[in-house]
């Protein structure tokens, strides 16, 4: 999983801990650069199917996200950006 990373088609995101080392040893959530790759890896392959199926929010949520991605990576912003999961109670999907 490490090439994937380092040719920018995926980025991670870390999950937010006030301990640093929790940060390091918790698992991180991957996404896509590209939307349209995430949908085709998914088996969406007309537009049709994607309005009318359950994909359609987890898809827009992490075009959203990505775009954040792109801009912060455009800009040189160097601020961190986390998820934060409560205990599988509630989740934010961005904090930065």
């Amino acid at each position: 999983m490490t090439l994937l990373p380092v040719s920018s088609i995926v980025f991670k995101l870390a999950l937010y801990y006030r301990n640093i080392g929790k940060r390091v040893t918790k698992t991180p959530k991957f996404y896509f650069s590209e939307t349209a790759l995430a949908a085709h890896l998914a088996g969406i392959n007309s537009a049709e199917y994607l309005i009318r199926g359950n994909m359609v929010g987890h898809l827009l949520k992490k075009m959203v996200i990505c775009e954040f991605y792109t801009q912060k990576k455009h800009f040189n912003i160097n601020q961190n950006s986390f998820f934060i999961n409560h205990h599988n109670l509630w989740e934010i999907d961005l904090h930065i």
